[in-house]
C-alpha cells in the first residue's frame, strides 16, 4: 500500500535527523489525560438478537475503566446500523465504576428514534454499544468517530484484551442469518477503507487447519508471497481474530512485514468482513489499516 511507502519513509528520514542531532531534545510529549472506558459482557448476557425470541435478549455488561484518571461522567451509547454520527444514550451519569448495566430489547429500541417496535428489526441489522467520557474540564472522549472509527488502536485493543480479558471498546450486537464456515469461501470484493485506491479483490478458502478458519488470498497484491492470510471466524460472538502472521517476505526492500494480531467483526446476511490490523516492519508498526471484504 503506498501509504506505506511514505510512512516508512517518513521513519527513516527522521531515524537520520536524530542521529545527527548533537543535543536531542528528549523531552516526553506532553500527555493528555484518558480514561478509555470498556464494557465486558456478563455469563448472563445475550450475544445476539434471535428474531425468534425477542422477549429473551438482555444486553448486561459491567463499566470500567482502563486508566484511573479522574472524569466526570460516563455515558453508555448505542448506534444503530452503523449510523455513528448518531449515537442514543442508554445510560447517562456514570460517575463511579465499576457499574453494571442491563437493557431489553425495549429499552434499546426507546432510545433509537428509526425504531418503534420490535417487530421492525429484520437479518442483518447491527447494534453498536460503547462508552463516551466526559473529562473534569468538560472535554469529551468518543469511543467512536462519526465516520466510524474505533478511538483506540489495536494495540490498545489487545492490551485491554490481555489485561481484562473478554472486555472491549464497544460491543457489537447483529441479528444473524443462518450461515455456516462451508458458506464462506468464494470472491470477494477487498476494501481499503483508508486509501480507496488499493481496493481490488480476494479469494476466500477454507483453512482446514483450523476450526471457523479461512485463507485469505489476494489482499496484498503488492506484497512479495506469501499472500495468505489467515483469520478465524468466531460464531460465540460473531467475531473475527487472527494471530500475528508475516504478510511479505521483503516489503519493498524493508525486511519481513507482519499483522500483528488484531480483529472486526463478520455479517452472515451479506458475507461481509471488517476488520483492522497493524502492519510491522523492523521499524517499527504504523497505524491502523481497516479491511472491508465482501462477497460478489
Amino acid at each position: 500500500m503506498k501509504k506505506l511507502i511514505y510512512i516508512i519513509i517518513t521513519l527513516v528520514i527522521g531515524t537520520i535527523l536524530n542521529s545527527c542531532d548533537k543535543e536531542p531534545d528528549i523531552r516526553m510529549p506532553e500527555l493528555q489525560d484518558a480514561v478509555a472506558p470498556y464494557m465486558k459482557l456478563t455469563d448472563n448476557s445475550s450475544i445476539y438478537i434471535d428474531l425468534y425470541d425477542l422477549a429473551g435478549f438482555n444486553l448486561e455488561a459491567v463499566v470500567n475503566i482502563l486508566f484511573d484518571d479522574p472524569f466526570q461522567k460516563l455515558t453508555v451509547v448505542v448506534v444503530f446500523d452503523g449510523d455513528f454520527e448518531n449515537q442514543y444514550v442508554l445510560t447517562d451519569n456514570i460517575t463511579s465504576v465499576p457499574q453494571t448495566v442491563s437493557y431489553s430489547l425495549d429499552d434499546i429500541i426507546a432510545a433509537i428514534p428509526a425504531l418503534n417496535a420490535a417487530s421492525e428489526i429484520v437479518e442483518g441489522n447491527q447494534f453498536n454499544f460503547f462508552v463516551n467520557a466526559t473529562m473534569e474540564d468538560g472535554s469529551k472522549l468518543h469511543g467512536y468517530t462519526d465516520n466510524g472509527d474505533l478511538a483506540y488502536s489495536s494495540s490498545m485493543v489487545n492490551t485491554l484484551a490481555g489485561l481484562k480479558g473478554g472486555a472491549t471498546f464497544d460491543i457489537s450486537v447483529p441479528v444473524p442469518c443462518p450461515a455456516s464456515i462451508n458458506d464462506w469461501p468464494g470472491t470477494y470484493d477487498c476494501f481499503d477503507l483508508d486509501y480507496a485506491s488499493e481496493n481490488t479483490t480476494a479469494e476466500i478458502f477454507l483453512d482446514t487447519e483450523v476450526e471457523n478458519g479461512l485463507k485469505v488470498y489476494g489482499m496484498y497484491s503488492n506484497y512479495s508471497e506469501p499472500d495468505t492470510f489467515r483469520i478465524v471466524l468466531n460464531p460465540a460472538n460473531f467475531t473475527v481474530s487472527f494471530e500475528s502472521q508475516t504478510i511479505s517476505q521483503d516489503l519493498w526492500g524493508y525486511g519481513p512485514a507482519t499483522a500483528d494480531a488484531g480483529g472486526g467483526t463478520y455479517n452472515t446476511c451479506d458475507f461481509s468482513i471488517t476488520y483492522g490490523l497493524d502492519v510491522c516492519v523492523s521499524l517499527g508498526c504504523f497505524s491502523t489499516f481497516h479491511v472491508y471484504l465482501v462477497k460478489q
